[in-house]
């Protein structure tokens, strides 16, 4: 159903085969599935198409799942039902994906942490139903063009909005699923590319002015993001292979988003405030690689901005250049406002004078030890390498403020 969501095959086939036989025995999860279903058939198979028809089913079927779900709510053990659960989420997309009333997203995402709450935790759920609450993803092709805000590109869930709006996750850390056997795991190391082998290494260099509790999370997602990798490039693995990955996935980007809203309570060394933006700015591209700007992204930007304009960045050269490199690349990467790119621009290309050639060999070598997939990545910051390379004889001292 949701190939952009879980585009390992393993976990689409496992939410088709969770969510189809609950929602014949559950009518507000049928009507609020059949309303997606039927206006997403209609856009693409009939000719010509009928927004205002289609959009109308869309909202009648959206009622009639509302006004079902509202009786199943009056008492806990009807509330607490795994078909109970689907179904608020189900209707969380919609709201998202077709209304984007960020008034009803909050409200169904408080009823859906309220009534995992009641059922005393995560244990039961699929790892894949809470990649749907924490990380919803939604492609604007799927919509009409012709329907209200089409123009636009959406996804966030919970991890998104406490990111957007520097807050706490709502729902609680998953616990961590059992780790699959040796064998297994040595199974898949010995099928990851050495170069992803290399992920996150540099930031080890500099354990002790990083936070203790963020060294793990940073060993932890290059895992993660090397299990991925590998399933992209076609390693054959299980379904329980990709829950224990995915639940590790969802517990260091709980951490992150976490980390990110409470550094007002710390005193965060140079290098720590540096990755404590730019690794989530990673995180959420990486996990949503097909999106441009966003109002996340937005967000981050501005978030890295404050931090780097705060620094010394003559003195950071020379204590860790690399990060430096790494964390105004994507910068410029994510800037949608001309005025922030050229910023992280112009501060790449006046700081390092002098100190790196900028040939993209040498660049791609440091950007690969750091979070940085070259898969994804490589064509823009190659890109930006050049440019970079370009201005280096010609940049001024002084460039202006970005407009916020």
């Amino acid at each position: 159903m949701m190939p952009e969501v879980f585009p390992i095959p393993a976990v689409n086939q496992a939410w088709n085969q969770a969510i189809i036989p609950q929602a014949f025995i559950e009518p507000a999860l049928l009507h609020a599935l059949l309303g997606i279903t039927s206006s997403t058939l209609k856009s693409k198979h009939i000719k010509p198409f009928d927004p205002s028809s289609a959009f109308a089913e869309l909202q009648s079927h959206k009622m009639a799942s509302i006004n079902l779900i509202n009786r199943k709510l009056q008492n806990v053990s009807d509330a607490t039902q795994l078909s109970t659960i689907f179904t608020v989420v189900t209707l969380f997309g919609y709201e998202l994906a077709v209304d984007e009333d960020s008034d009803a997203i909050q409200v169904h995402l408080r009823g859906l942490r309220d009534l995992i709450n009641l059922r005393g935790g995560f244990d039961g759920l699929p790892v894949f139903l809470m990649q749907i609450a924490l990380l919803y993803v939604f492609i604007r092709q799927s919509r009409p063009q012709s329907w209200p805000r089409a123009d636009e590109w959406r996804f966030s869930g919970d991890l998104g909005f406490a990111a957007t709006r520097r807050s706490l996750p709502s729902f609680p850390i998953l616990p961590m699923k059992a780790k699959p056997p040796k064998n297994t795991l040595d199974r898949i190391s010995a099928r990851i590319d050495p170069s992803l082998r290399l992920l996150g290494m540099k930031l080890m260099k500099f354990k002790t002015s990083l936070d203790p509790k963020m060294i793990q999370v940073y060993r932890d997602l290059s895992v993660v993001v090397a299990f991925r990798e590998s399933c992209s490039g076609g390693i054959e693995v299980t379904l329980y292979e990709v829950e224990y990955f995915e639940t590790l996935a969802l517990r260091v980007q709980h951490h992150l988003i976490t980390f990110l809203a409470t550094h007002l309570s710390r005193q965060d060394s140079d290098i720590q405030s540096i990755c404590r933006v730019t690794v989530p700015i990673f995180v959420v591209r990486y996990q949503f690689s097909m999106f441009g700007p966003s109002m996340i992204m937005d967000s981050m930007v501005l978030q890295l901005y404050e931090v780097l304009s705060n620094l010394d960045l003559s003195e950071s050269w020379k204590s860790f250049p690399s990060v430096l490199v790494w964390a105004l690349m994507f910068g410029v990467w994510i800037s949608k406002e001309k005025s922030m790119r050229d910023w992280f621009l112009f501060k790449l290309a006046a700081t390092s004078h002098g100190k790196l050639r900028w040939q993209w060999n040498e660049i791609r070598d440091i950007l690969q030890t750091l979070f940085y997939v070259d898969r994804l990545h490589g064509a823009d910051f190659e890109g930006i390498c050049e440019e970079v390379r370009l201005l280096v004889p010609h940049v001024g001292p002084t460039l202006p403020e970005p407009s916020r």
